[in-house]
């Protein structure tokens, strides 16, 4: 069994989230946020077995980029630390509803496009992997032993988390 700290950050959108052989909800079905931020919440996850599910509706969130959904780490202290610098390993999605994002080699028009991005201490640069949704209004993000899936397609590999997975 592993602890995996979550924090759900979401704007202005709704979010189901349980680990699945258990059922127990992070948060209750249809909440919606409303700009609110979630604090973090410690869940013991066996990926073996188990796996995060969250429903979210992205359809009110703002065109600003890269608006943060949520993260999943390892480690309390670094959930929101970028630099990891207390060991921790975190993931975090974020999603763009429309803008120009900065991809680290060039600039493109994102519609309706999550990123995933991946970091730990001593990660030189955070390791993204990119995911266009047809629906916004619902998204499905699951997280399990073979990675982060959005809407059924694997995004992120678990191979290429192997200090949040371990």
């Amino acid at each position: 069994m592993k602890k995996i700290l979550s924090l759900i950050a979401m704007l202005v959108m709704t979010a189901t989230a349980f680990a699945e052989t258990t059922s127990e909800k992070l948060v209750e079905d249809n909440y919606a946020l409303a700009g609110k931020v979630l604090s973090p919440k410690a869940v013991t996850v066996d990926w073996a077995t188990q796996k995060l599910v969250v429903v979210l509706d992205m359809t009110t969130c703002s065109d600003t980029e890269n608006e943060r959904v949520f993260s999943v780490s390892n480690n309390e202290t670094d959930v929101a630390n970028w630099e990891q610098t207390n060991g921790g390993s975190t993931v975090h999605l974020f999603y763009t509803k429309d803008a120009k994002v900065w991809t680290g080699t060039a600039m493109e028009n994102y519609h309706q496009k999550f990123a995933v991005q991946y970091r730990y201490q001593g990660d030189a640069g955070a390791t993204s992997y990119y995911k266009e949704v047809t629906d916004p209004s619902t998204v499905t993000v699951i997280m399990d032993k073979t990675g982060i899936s959005i809407d059924g397609d694997l995004v992120f590999p678990a191979a290429d988390m192997p200090n949040l997975y371990n």
